[in-house]
């Protein structure tokens, strides 16, 4: 029996082999794309240099950069084509892994190596999965702003007498895009011939494991390496679908480049330049660089320079990179789960300091002042539930942004239908399940409720119950090593999921798959959905019917929620002119009058107190009850270690093992995924531990 395993273990790693080997392929498309791309760079360089030779040529310029504009659609549809790939190998990876579990399952304990190589095969597909789903939104937003950049292109062409500071600035943005897609080109090598490497190492251990007979103990060191070569297969995968990504994010910010051609070029050679890295694009993107504009025309001698880095990771990883090199931006807009890597790194100044001091100058009315926004504002006035969140031994490190919560949205009509209560949503695990049956069975909705698998509602429902998601005080205290994940509070949670799963009372689109999840919701195909704060314009827009909005759905006690998001930080790095202009902008950026309309413009909460008396006195409430129930929701938190959020370094591999262990739970049971889940995130604070401290 034991070769027998052993064959069949070596039929699955051909067959991953063999997936890893069109993984490499598909690094070889997104490179050619990226090389389309920078082709189009090139000539958009081409075009801004001969308009600054002679300023007559403007005219013919423009034209030529509407052309540009429209054959964008054809590098869409590369982009399109890579996508597809990704999605089919994800399909077939994901139906290997069931296989090889299957296979893992009929092996016993001598299988159980393989079993992991299975689980993380699977968690690979369901992220490519999702990345391809994240491109293909990109996509439509592309095409849709592509009309309004024509429109605008059109008015760009009477205003001749800007032709030479226009032509100047579009030369600089057309070089930035350039040297992005050729990073992006050189990284998609790089992961192109690392997948070359595993698809050789795979193979070797297909060779060892063939060769190991009848010794046990042979066989399981074999696994071991099939799984650290399975681990890395998942972390270049991830890479080319983080590639792709990027890639079509690279391409949607060219039309924002083109509209952005008089805010590049505006600064005055001695102003204090502030670059400011951030993660959003479309219209959160276009207006923060009108925020950037409105605090440059306000203010003497500083200018901001808004970057966007395609998403939360990018913008991450790159301030982290420039940091190391001793050229990080000035502000940085990083993920909230980024956090302790942040703190860690030490290439952070706490906002609250620079504040501080910038708050004297104004009262002082000093040089800073006078040259400065003239704005003062105190960290106590921002809202506790949001501020805590990043906090450290008291002190605020970052200035909190853009700050939401999960609720819970519902069908009014569909409820109405179902002869339950619109105006009483529930507001439990066993409220939500009575209602799902009652949606199912009155035929109002095929199916009660329908959320993402993701790990953020995981850690939600942990802090609603008050437990900490890991020890040393949720990882405040000191330093996590082991999680909460296999406690009575983990298994009820995942229990309830499985369960409402299998009665047909929950639809589930995949990890992360937040935006399908979206969709069932507003097809009418589910009653109720949990979903973020800041989607709340987009689930009602999109719905047919009212959309009814409630408190976030807990097992039994409810102690509150955790902020998600972001938050902006400033680089220990920045000169101290840099400091003082970064902390006169987010002043500036959280006073009320800009929360306030941050929030009604994007649904992030407003992280000023201010704000909320603001909205609240012009009315803003009443005309959209389903905010106020959000922030009453968020400000009903308790002040407690469950609630002020975890502090984790490895969050991010953190959140993908608890959203693939819902997954292990329906099909291999709750107790055995939850203590694998609990075992995988001790090795992983771990290994962070270790790293850190120049350890292994």
């Amino acid at each position: 029996r034991q070769r027998d395993d052993i064959a069949a273990a070596t039929s699955e790693l051909q067959t991953v082999s063999a997936a890893t080997e069109e993984v490499a392929a598909s690094a070889d498309q997104v490179a050619e794309t990226a090389a389309d791309v920078a082709e189009r760079a090139d000539e958009g360089t081409d075009a801004a240099t001969a308009a600054i030779e002679d300023l007559r040529v403007v005219d013919e310029r423009t034209e030529e950069a509407l052309e540009r504009v429209e054959t964008l659609e054809s590098e869409v549809a590369a982009i399109e084509d890579v996508t597809d790939l990704i999605q089919d190998i994800a399909d077939e990876t994901n139906i290997l892994a069931l296989n090889a579990s299957i296979e893992a399952a009929r092996a016993g304990e001598a299988g159980a190596g393989f079993e992991v190589v299975a689980e993380e095969v699977k968690g690979l597909a369901e992220e490519a999965r999702e990345a391809t789903g994240e491109i293909e939104s990109s996509i439509r937003s592309v095409r849709a702003e592509t009309d309004a950049t024509v429109d605008e292109m059109v008015e760009m062409r009477e205003r001749a007498d800007e032709g030479i500071r226009t032509a100047e600035a579009a030369l600089e943005a057309f070089t930035d895009l350039a040297d992005d897609v050729s990073e992006t080109t050189s990284g998609v090598a790089e992961i192109r011939d690392a997948t070359d490497d595993q698809a050789t190492s795979i193979e070797a251990v297909v060779d060892a494991v063939e060769s190991v007979g009848d010794l046990a103990e042979e066989t399981a060191a074999d696994a071991g390496d099939a799984t650290a070569v399975a681990h890395a297969q998942k972390t270049s995968l991830a890479e080319v679908a983080a590639g792709a990504s990027t890639l079509a994010d690279r391409t949607g910010t060219l039309d924002d480049a083109l509209d952005a051609y008089d805010a590049d070029g505006t600064a005055d050679d001695d102003a204090v330049v502030l670059d400011f890295w951030h993660a959003f694009g479309g219209r959160k993107a276009r207006l923060l660089d009108e925020f950037a504009a409105e605090f440059a025309a306000q203010t003497d001698g500083v200018a901001v320079r808004p970057a966007s880095k395609g998403s939360y990771r990018g913008a991450f990883q790159a301030t982290l990179a420039a940091a190391d090199r001793g050229e990080p931006p000035a502000i940085a807009h990083l993920y909230e789960i980024g956090t302790q890597r942040a703190l860690d790194s030490g290439a952070f100044t706490p906002v609250e300091r620079l504040l501080d001091a910038e708050s004297g100058r104004v009262a002082r009315g000093g040089p800073a002042a006078a040259s400065g926004s003239g704005v003062a504002l105190d960290a106590d006035d921002l809202l506790d539930p949001v501020a805590n969140y990043y906090r450290a031994d008291g002190v605020l490190h970052s200035m909190p942004f853009n700050a939401s919560t999960p609720v819970l949205y519902y069908d009014r009509a569909a409820f109405e239908r179902a002869g339950l209560d619109p105006d009483d949503p529930p507001e439990t695990f066993d409220e939500v399940r009575r209602c799902a049956e009652r949606l199912v069975e009155r035929g109002a909705t095929e199916t009660g409720i329908t959320f993402a698998t993701y790990s953020w509602f995981i850690e939600q429902w942990f802090a609603e119950a008050g437990e900490p998601l890991v020890d040393a005080d949720n990882g405040r205290g000191g330093t996590p090593a082991e999680s909460r994940f296999d406690g009575p509070v983990g298994e009820r949670i995942y229990r309830w999921i499985a369960e409402m799963a299998a009665d047909g009372l929950y639809h589930d689109p995949g990890i992360e798959a937040r935006g399908q999840a979206r969709e069932a919701f507003q097809e009418g195909r589910a009653g109720m959905l949990i979903g973020s704060t800041s989607a709340m314009v987009d689930v009602r827009e999109g719905a047919s019917f009212p959309v009814g909005v409630g408190y976030f759905p807990v097992a039994d006690e409810r102690h509150g929620v955790v902020v998600g998001g972001g938050s902006l930080w400033v680089a220990d790095g920045a000169s101290p002119a840099e400091q003082r202009a970064a902390a006169a902008f987010l002043a500036w950026l959280a006073a009320p009058e800009r929360q306030a309309r941050w929030h009604r413009e994007t649904g992030y909460f407003p992280v000023h107190e201010g704000a909320i008396d603001r909205l609240d006195r012009q009315g803003w409430f009443d005309e959209n009850p389903g905010y106020r129930t959000a922030i009453d929701q968020l400000l009903d938190a308790e002040d407690a270690a469950a609630t002020t959020g975890a502090r984790i370094g490895p969050f991010d591999t953190v959140r993908t093992l608890a959203a693939e262990a819902s997954v292990d739970a329906r099909e291999h049971g709750v107790e055995s995924a939850v203590e694998r889940l609990a075992d995988s995130t001790a090795v992983q604070l771990e290994r962070y531990a270790a790293e850190r401290d120049g350890g292994a």
